[in-house]
């Protein structure tokens, strides 16, 4: 709200006449309808954006991604960077946003030499967005909520195309890491490698991931064995685990790779055989451990228990009696 020269010195002069008590009164009722008028402003331009996000949702949201990673959008560009320790970060919305317009520009995934794709593109290439707003969003003019009632869909997205990547690890999917010396082919027993493999397995990824996480960077997978991939794993959503431990043994094989141990069992994860080989054992490690003493009666297993275990499994009187049979040491076979 603008006042002319002769106004404000007309008001200085008010001022004075009031004296210091009352100019103050005066400068509080002035800051007071300053703040309403502002109020008012900025209702009316929030209105109008949430009309806009309603008639034309993907341009809001392209406005709201171009101003978090400071393009220039005119919304809110001073949160593309927050203080942190003294020091300038990106918005915690980067790295969503970037990956947002890319989706929105069909940017298609880079490649490495044509050879490779880096974990932050596969992200990219595994991620949807479906741009919309409910009614009840934009309901503040606070960039803070704005970007949280924006990015609370794509969030979710971006967390699932993140335990993709985990799970192709799970399934037995070689990272390569990029070196002085090139690209080196990384499996067990890496200790990123075995994490991530474990995420896959738990579908343990946060589901509200807004930036990418530390084990993205600097690792990749090639694009043959991301083919290989499909092949052993296509129409295969609903696996079990030992089902996928069998799979993983055959990719590992088809790409002439060391096979991983399944539960310590070296080469014995055949489809049709790895069930029954894992349960043994699980036995193994559950009844003769430490805890065994085979001079010991009494820390010898009792054959109900096993078995009872092993029909909890899923297996039969049969299956079951035949496991505690071949899985006890060499001097209890004849109980």
């Amino acid at each position: 709200m603008c006042i002319s020269a002769a106004d404000a010195a007309t008001l200085v002069g008010h001022a004075r006449e009031l004296g210091a008590g009352g100019y103050g009164a005066w400068l509080d009722a002035w800051s007071a309808r300053m703040k309403d008028r502002l109020h008012e402003l900025m209702q009316q331009r929030l209105i109008q954006l949430q009309k806009l996000a309603q008639e034309k949702p993907e341009s809001v949201f392209r406005l709201i991604c171009e101003s978090v990673i400071n393009k220039g959008g005119p919304l809110f560009a001073s949160t593309a960077f927050r203080s942190f320790d003294g020091k300038e970060r990106p918005s915690y919305f980067h790295d969503l946003a970037v990956v947002c317009l890319r989706t929105l520009d069909k940017e298609e995934p880079k490649t490495i030499d044509g050879k490779y794709i880096a974990l932050s593109e596969y992200v990219l290439q595994e991620f949807s967005l479906h741009v919309y707003f409910h009614r009840d969003d934009l309901q503040s003019y606070d960039p803070d909520r704005i970007m949280h009632d924006a990015f609370d869909q794509p969030a979710d997205s971006f967390s699932e195309a993140l335990w993709r990547a985990a799970e192709l690890v799970y399934h037995g999917v070689p990272l390569v890491r990029f070196t002085a010396d090139g690209p080196q082919t990384v499996i067990e027993p890496d200790e990123l490698y075995v994490f991530l493999s474990k995420k896959g397995e738990l579908q343990d990824v946060s589901s509200s991931f807004t930036s990418l996480p530390e084990w993205t960077k600097g690792l990749a997978f090639e694009l043959s064995h991301l083919e290989a991939h499909n092949l052993m794993f296509a129409a295969a959503d609903q696996l079990t685990h030992v089902q996928v431990l069998a799979r993983r043994s055959a990719l590992r094989r088809m790409l002439a790779l060391p096979v991983p141990a399944a539960n310590g069992i070296d080469g014995l994860t055949l489809p049709t055989h790895s069930k029954l080989l894992l349960l043994m054992r699980q036995i193994v490690d559950r009844y003769y451990g430490p805890n065994f003493q085979i001079d010991e009666v009494d820390s010898w297993p009792r054959q109900k228990d096993v078995v009872d275990w092993l029909k909890a499994q899923g297996l039969s009187e049969r299956e079951a009696m035949a496991i505690d049979i071949v899985s006890r040491p060499d001097r209890l076979r004849s109980r």
